[in-house]
């Protein structure tokens, strides 16, 4: 079996959404180091363009924006890629609305005014989670693979014991043909010791036999003609 390994780094893609420019840029700069690929949004509406092109593992997302909010973004992510880990930045004043995020599937929030350590720790944690979670889908899958070989070893085995059975078979019947069977009798050095008046009948019969004996492979062809000439002879 080519069992597959996950690699050490688990490679992740966030989105990055905030109306604030200079936020999201420096958001990317830091987050850049944490994952695999950094894009931004400047709102709800290009997020979801976005999220439609490709999935994201992680939408990092500020909570207040124009046209369609943090929230209102979530419920839209949720439906469109429900895999995808959201994390909401709150200003203290939404920090009930951000509770509320959580309750309807965001996975972490952070509160402003906040240091980029929280949002770096926040990705890691998502990071190692979906790690945890790939490693678990590669285990199970890898032990399908296994159950399925270990399937086909068993048949395998059946297979081999069930020639194995009858091969010992045909070596036990020709072992008892052996036994009760020799081709000297049919030799001239011991001649057949027959009735007058069935000793045609009978030789032919014999005839026959051999031919059966033949065939099964009981007898080669040399020394069916031998005990076939001797049998003749007695005509």
């Amino acid at each position: 079996m080519s069992k597959k390994i996950l690699p050490s780094f688990c490679a992740i893609s966030v989105l990055i959404v905030d109306d604030d420019k200079e936020l999201r840029e420096t958001l990317r700069e830091v987050l850049s180091d944490e994952a695999a690929e950094v894009e931004i949004a400047s709102n709800g509406k290009e997020a979801i363009e976005e999220l439609r092109k490709r999935s994201y593992d992680v939408v990092v997302t500020d909570i207040k924006m124009p046209e369609m909010d943090g929230i209102q973004l979530l419920d839209k992510i949720k439906k469109l890629s429900p895999q995808t880990y959201v994390i909401i930045i709150t200003g203290y004043a939404s920090l009930e609305t951000a509770i509320e995020a959580i309750r309807k599937g965001a996975y972490d929030y952070i509160t402003k005014p906040f240091h980029l350590e929280e949002i770096k720790i926040a990705i890691k944690r998502v990071s190692e989670k979906i790690k945890i979670s790939k490693e678990n889908k590669l285990l199970i899958e890898n032990l399908k693979e296994a159950y399925k070989e270990l399937e086909l070893l068993n048949k395998t085995q059946e297979s081999l014991n069930n020639r194995l059975s009858a091969i010992t078979k045909i070596t036990e019947d020709q072992k008892k043909f052996n036994e009760s069977f020799s081709v000297d009798y049919f030799l001239p050095s011991k001649p057949l010791h027959l009735k007058e008046e069935s000793s045609n009948e009978y030789i032919l019969l014999e005839l026959e036999k051999l031919g059966e004996l033949l065939d099964k492979g009981y007898l080669t062809q040399e020394e069916f003609q031998k005990c076939k000439k001797v049998l003749l002879a007695k005509l």
